[in-house]
């Protein structure tokens, strides 16, 4: 649910205008952040949603599209590695033992594809 909890952030923490008025030009352009994540984010939560329901009802596309789930959580993980090692370490092998369990032959046979 990361996407739709980075859509609420963005609207939660926008810019809003002060009692005085004075930073309106400020408020307008902190309104099209939230706009834009949105556009963004809400496409991969349906996306992801797609994909768990296809690992749900055992579809060979949702074993790959869960396959390159764990690769984008991966992805963004190394993405973050400057900012919060431990925690980039912490997700890294989170995705590498989810690899490692979903290569497994009885998670394939669950699937029908060995």
């Amino acid at each position: 649910f990361w996407p739709l909890a980075s859509v609420l952030g963005a609207f939660a923490t926008r810019i809003k205008v002060n009692e005085e008025g004075t930073n309106y030009l400020a408020a307008s352009f902190g309104s099209i952040g939230p706009i834009f994540t949105a556009v963004v984010c809400v496409p991969f939560f349906a996306g992801f949603l797609i994909v768990a329901w296809g690992a749900f009802t055992q579809r060979d596309w949702g074993y790959h599209g869960s396959f390159g789930v764990l690769g984008l959580f991966g992805v963004l993980a190394l993405m973050k590695f400057g900012s919060a090692p431990a925690l980039t370490l912490f997700w890294l092998v989170l995705v590498v033992t989810g690899v490692v369990f979903w290569l497994k032959s009885d998670v394939k046979a669950w699937y029908g594809l060995d």
